[in-house]
């Protein structure tokens, strides 16, 4: 009895916390749209400078854009995909980027569906190392444009 009590107790500590801590990101997501304004996929590719990275950009948006807590945060060019580990100070970071918390899973599935829609067939090895070291969107966008510009072109 007492471990099933246990059990039902963690489980739901578990729930209450993903619950919570998707409000929360959804709050800050809404927070950052009303500020940002409203953004597609054109939009979108429109911050970066070169075609390759404007034909990424519009594909990677959609994926992008389902990974976000509300699904519809406007993404900025400095927002950080990942988590990042705790530095001790936050005056360290810029107050413009937000920090997605992409889960590392989803963003490969999303890097996976956007070379295959870009006719992409690169080996996986080339892939993730070519993606070593991205921590923004931007850098994200400029490495999946240089493993596509053949592809692109």
């Amino acid at each position: 009895m007492l471990g099933t009590l246990l059990i039902a107790g963690g489980f739901s500590a578990f729930v209450g916390y993903a619950v919570l801590f998707n409000l929360r990101g959804r709050k800050a997501e809404r927070a950052l749209a009303q500020a940002r304004g409203i953004q597609d996929a054109t939009s979108f590719a429109e911050m970066f400078p070169t075609e390759a990275e404007r034909v990424v950009a519009r594909t990677l948006y959609p994926q992008l854009e389902r990974l976000t807590f509300s699904r519809v945060l406007p993404l900025s060019k400095e927002d950080r995909l990942c988590s990042i580990p705790y530095s001790g100070s936050i005056l360290s970071d810029k107050m413009i980027a937000h920090c997605l918390n992409f889960d590392d899973e989803d963003l490969w599935d999303g890097v996976v569906a956007v070379l295959t829609e870009l006719r992409c067939e690169a080996p996986k090895t080339v892939i993730r190392d070519g993606l070593q070291g991205v921590e923004t969107v931007g850098q994200f966008v400029l490495a999946l444009a240089k493993l596509t510009s053949p592809a692109i072109r």
